[in-house]
């Protein structure tokens, strides 16, 4: 039988680790859909994918910013700190593109929608109605290369400036404090399936025995 077991830890301690991992799992969705988005050829048979994929990397990003309620952190003010002016000016445009498009029809600079009348010999026959939707940038397109490069900027920096030092901090409230409940352990139960995406994070190594 082998000799690792998990436990699960709960209490406020656990809170902000697990929030900013939440964001970090966004950004990597947003970035993976970029990537797969990128293979795609800029024509006509592949328009609803890369549309798909462009709005999907939008609203992955926006999660961030947008998701208060569940998950509070300052994600704006971490990209102002990250990454300055020109981050928080991608930023925003990302989430004109959230706000104006992508989660709702508010730009016309997106999408526009025209009523046509068509004529032979001088006559009206039809009338037809064009939708003319934004698919988000072509590949040859620097806001994408921007867009994907901001992405990956604010993916790592999460991990390295928030993910890892809260993990640590929390490694030493685990061991020497009774803010976090543990579960009993036992052995891993898979929570793997069609339809769940499981990223699990090796964060800190525990050198010590709980007091």
């Amino acid at each position: 039988m082998s000799a690792e077991q998990w436990s699960i830890a709960t209490g406020t301690p656990c809170n902000e680790v697990e929030n900013w991992t939440s964001v970090w799992a966004d950004l990597m969705l947003a970035d993976m859909m970029l990537h797969e988005r990128r293979q795609l050829p800029d024509k006509p048979s592949s328009v609803y994918q890369r549309r798909g994929l462009w709005e999907a990397a939008v609203i992955a990003y926006s999660r961030a910013d947008q998701s208060q309620f569940e998950r509070p952190v300052p994600f704006k003010q971490f990209v102002l700190d990250v990454a300055g002016e020109a981050g928080i000016r991608t930023h925003d445009r990302i989430m004109d593109w959230r706000h104006g498009h992508v989660a709702h029809r508010n730009r016309a600079e997106f999408e526009t929608a025209e009523t046509m009348i068509k004529y032979e010999k001088g006559s009206p026959v039809g009338l037809y109605v064009a939708v003319t939707s934004d698919i988000g940038p072509a590949n040859g397109n620097p806001f994408l290369l921007q867009v994907e490069q901001h992405i990956q900027a604010i993916r790592n920096a999460v991990c390295e400036q928030k993910m890892v030092p809260s993990a640590i901090d929390l490694a030493h409230v685990v061991l020497f404090t009774d803010q976090v409940a543990l579960s009993t352990p036992g052995p891993a139960v898979s929570r793997s399936s069609n339809e769940n995406l499981v990223i699990t994070y090796d964060l800190a190594k525990i050198e010590e025995q709980r007091s």
